[in-house]
């Protein structure tokens, strides 16, 4: 954990096996945190002092867990691992809700902004929409690579996803309709959407 302003080192944890993704809870008080472990790792931390409060395995046999996220109340966790598997666990106990396989590894997950849908990227190329209680299938669409990540607007109205070839799109999110696309040039690992949704960040 680094102090934003001065990217000053504040607390540090050597877990003993390699950390893919973290995120924080909605008021910065904790931390999750995805692992590359072979049968799936995820702990939760307190956010100061990087106190271990909970972990659990999550079945991810012979793949790790590739993306984490939590939803805006901090109450869910949702993670994509290797083996394909989307999952929704409970943020207090780390017990699973909830799990959907979508064929291909999963490489990025994201809550939108009430919490009630997820997004997730895939090397199938596919991203997909999905009720955050049922994970239910929404919507679907195909990009030309593995699809590397994934987020939401803040407002919930749009989607960014990133792929392999670097291509960058931006969807509607109701429907997962193409709005917007472009090309880095390149391998993109990350993207965002500002506040007021009007910039992409890759």
């Amino acid at each position: 954990v680094w102090d934003a302003a001065s990217l000053i080192e504040s607390a540090s944890v050597d877990v003993g096996t390699g950390t893919r993704s973290v995120a924080f809870n909605y008021d910065g008080t904790q931390i999750v945190s995805g692992h590359t472990a072979q049968d799936g790792l995820i702990m939760l931390w307190d956010a100061v002092s990087l106190t271990e409060l909970a972990s659990a395995i999550t079945g991810s046999y012979g793949a790790g867990v590739s993306s984490v996220a939590f939803s805006s109340d901090g109450t869910k966790v949702a993670l994509g691992d290797g083996n394909g598997d989307v999952q929704v666990w409970d943020a207090a106990s780390l017990t699973d809700l909830n799990t959907v396989n979508v064929g291909s590894a999963l490489r990025s997950v994201d809550f939108n902004g009430d919490g009630t849908k997820l997004v997730s990227g895939d090397n199938g190329r596919a991203v997909k929409l999905w009720d955050a209680e049922t994970l239910g299938e929404l919507a679907t669409a195909y990009v030309g690579s593995w699809v590397v990540t994934v987020a939401f607007s803040s407002d919930g109205t749009k989607v960014v996803s990133a792929d392999q070839s670097g291509a960058i799109k931006v969807w509607n999110e109701a429907t997962l309709s193409e709005r917007a696309s472009g090309n880095a040039g390149g391998w993109v690992t990350t993207v965002a959407i500002s506040g007021d949704g009007t910039k992409v960040v890759s």
